[in-house]
Order: C-alpha cells, then sequence, then structure tokens
C-alpha cells in the first residue's frame, strides 16, 4: 500500500525575455511523493506544469524524463 501525495512551490529560476533580457523570477513547479506503508519516501516526481522533469526511485534519480511519456498530456496509474 502506498499514499500519494503532490504539493507545488515555487523555485527562483533565470530567464530570457526577449524586451527585457535575462531575470531572475519564481516559477511553479509541483512534486508529487509516494511513501509506502511506514511513511518511508519510495519515489518522487518533479513537474513543470504537468511535464516531469525528473523521478527519483529509492535514490536512483532520472533527469529529462520527458520524452519516457512522449508528450502525453496525462499519465494514468492504475
Amino acid at each position: 500500500m502506498f499514499a500519494v501525495h503532490t504539493e507545488s512551490f515555487y523555485t527562483p529560476e533565470r530567464v530570457y525575455h526577449p524586451l527585457s533580457g535575462t531575470q531572475d523570477t519564481s516559477v511553479r513547479r509541483r512534486r508529487t511523493v509516494m511513501t509506502d506503508i511506514h511513511h518511508r519516501q519510495v519515489a518522487e516526481i518533479i513537474w513543470a506544469g504537468r511535464v516531469p522533469l525528473s523521478i527519483r526511485i529509492h535514490g536512483e534519480t532520472l533527469d529529462g524524463v520527458t520524452t519516457l511519456f512522449n508528450g502525453c498530456d496525462s499519465v494514468t496509474i492504475t
């Protein structure tokens, strides 16, 4: 049995604006955390909007995972 929880947070990032150049701004991200029955974190997904950026499972991290989902609009877990 696993519990799944998603939360929003903001990260500071440098973005380029054509009119004003490079600026620091806050970007909204989401984090989905999966914990086991003993409340130990077993997996984490970091999202940019609805696009997954990285997946961590038991300490192993996969970055650049967008292509794993082939640009799909949503992921259904059953």
